[in-house]
């Protein structure tokens, strides 16, 4: 019997410490009530001085009221424990810096309460910006998830909108950030799983920019909603960007003399397999330091002054729905272009395909699958290391006399020099007057490349440009 007296009156006693050292309140969540004439806090975890809040603690925090001019800072110690900040109606400005500061925790999960309506901010509208400056309005030094179905607006006049220096993941809630310089930064990785995100930004609108660790330096979007209008770059990964879901609407409207202006830019790799794209940027509407792989997903991307696709590596495409239009080249890249599959609708005002650099003899077209439609100002095709035909359907109409014809391959093709206009409603017509290929060219032409499975060498079909029609034969590469 004594034995069980002490035994209870020890845990009696740890539970009164975990209620003065944790988040632990009624209902399980510390109440902060944030207010320029004072702050009320009921529960353990977190202490106020003046208008700045730390919370220092594992444990949940819930946040409502207003300050002018204060902070919330997280502090866990070398311990670095967890901690759950869930914003209720919470309205926060800081003058000099970030609004909330999470300086130290193992991992902070912030909450959008149901039906609240947040808003942080760093600075004042029209002050002097500082890129310089480290922290943003939301400023993590270590892991941060932001999920839940309410509301945050966050202003960044001094540097960034949200910034975290490890993995940023947003899973939920309607998010809207303006910020002078970076929208959203996650140093070690951006991952958006769900959620309503819309970035205005002075520089990039989403980027990571980790290139040492392994596997660091990635951005991914598999859900939600982004929309980004953005001077520099739209959605900028260091190393690795995967579009896998949601709907994303970009627009990147810096002048690509003066800043990187990519609708979506990667480092190292670039992979679009899902997911409703649409991109309009003044420089490369989508850029790939490595290689760049769409296997499925609608992309409408366009540039006003640069390409549609540009890789240093490997373009490949296998999949998808893809409407291009560029000023330069449509998809260009010095090592070789892979199609097998999905649809591709491309207006260039140059090269519609370009494959390898000048005087290489390198890069090469593969065409085995899909559906392939290219209207270009200069080359429809221009490939330095060959063309190789295996299957697909292709209907290309080129400005230039320069043509390139297919080298290698097992399926027919046509090849015939017509001149025709912007407008043209162009269509190769079978035995029975049926349209085997058609497409409205996007610009004048004077070449006309076709091939379809439905090809027999040495019979004769008929080239209609509307107006007018000539006979055409298939041939064997």
């Amino acid at each position: 019997m004594k034995k069980y007296g002490v035994l209870l009156s020890l845990l009696l006693a740890m539970a009164l410490l975990a209620g003065c050292g944790s988040g632990t309140a009624e209902g399980g969540s510390t109440q902060i009530v944030l207010s320029d004439s004072g702050i009320e806090i009921k529960g353990g975890g977190a202490k106020a001085s003046g208008s700045s809040v730390l919370i220092s603690a594992v444990g949940s925090y819930t946040v409502s009221g207003s300050l002018s001019d204060g902070q919330i800072v997280v502090d866990t110690g070398d311990d670095a424990m967890d901690v759950t900040l869930i914003l209720d109606g919470a309205d926060i400005s800081c003058l000099s810096g970030p609004a909330i500061h999470i300086r130290q925790a193992e991992n902070t999960r912030l909450q959008l309460a149901e039906g609240s309506v947040n808003r942080l901010c760093s600075g004042t509208e029209g002050s002097a910006a500082d890129p310089d400056a480290s922290g943003a309005a939301l400023y993590a030094e270590d892991d941060l998830d932001i999920d839940g179905p309410g509301s945050l607006e966050v202003r960044g006049y001094i540097n960034n909108g949200i910034a975290c220096k490890n993995d940023l993941d947003i899973n939920g809630g309607s998010i809207a950030v303006l910020a002078v310089n970076n929208g959203v930064r996650g140093s070690d990785s951006v991952e958006l799983k769900g959620g309503e995100l819309s970035v205005e930004a002075g520089n990039d609108g989403v980027k990571s920019t980790e290139a040492d660790k392994e596997g660091k330096g990635y951005v991914l979007i598999s859900g939600g909603g982004l929309t980004v209008n953005a001077a520099g770059d739209g959605i900028s990964a260091e190393t690795e960007l995967r579009l896998e879901g949601g709907t994303v609407t970009v627009t990147a409207t810096g002048d690509p003399a003066q800043v990187s202006s990519k609708a979506a830019k990667a480092g190292t790799g670039l992979t679009v397999s899902g997911g409703e794209l649409s991109l309009s940027s003044a420089d490369h509407a989508l850029h790939s330091g490595g290689t760049l792989t769409v296997s499925g997903g609608t992309v409408q991307a366009q540039s006003s002054q640069g390409k549609a696709l540009a890789a240093h590596g490997n373009i490949e495409i296998s999949g998808g729905e893809l409407s291009l239009s560029a000023l330069d080249d449509g998809i260009e890249t010095p090592g070789d272009i892979l199609l097998s599959g999905g649809t591709v609708t491309l207006a260039a005002g140059d090269d519609g395909l370009q494959a390898g650099e000048a005087n290489t003899g390198r890069g090469t077209v593969t065409l085995s699958g899909g559906d392939i439609k290219i209207s270009a100002k200069g080359r429809a095709l221009n490939a330095r290391g060959g063309f190789a035909l295996e299957g697909g359907s292709l209907i290309a109409l080129g400005g230039s006399d320069k043509v390139t014809v297919p080298a290698s391959g097992a399926q027919p093709f046509i090849q015939a020099g017509w001149n025709g206009a912007a407008g043209d409603e162009t269509a190769l017509l079978g035995a029975s007057d049926e349209a085997l290929l058609s497409l409205t060219a996007s610009y004048p032409y004077r070449t006309v490349l076709l091939s379809s499975p439905q090809l027999q060498a040495g019979e004769s079909y008929r080239f209609s440009k509307g107006a007018g029609a000539i006979d055409v034969t298939a041939q064997l590469p």
